[in-house]
């Protein structure tokens, strides 16, 4: 499997131009990579 940061809307993979988000390791506080850009309201 391969990540490609997209998200699933309806039946599509869209990719966003939001701002980036990132997962954090809760046992350390470290951010996390790959980011992901978060969706828009469009």
């Amino acid at each position: 499997m391969t990540l490609e940061g997209k998200q699933l809307i309806g039946q599509q993979a869209v990719t966003s131009d939001g701002k980036p988000i990132h997962a954090v390791d809760p046992a350390t506080g470290e951010t996390l990579s790959p980011a992901y850009p978060a969706g828009g309201q469009a």
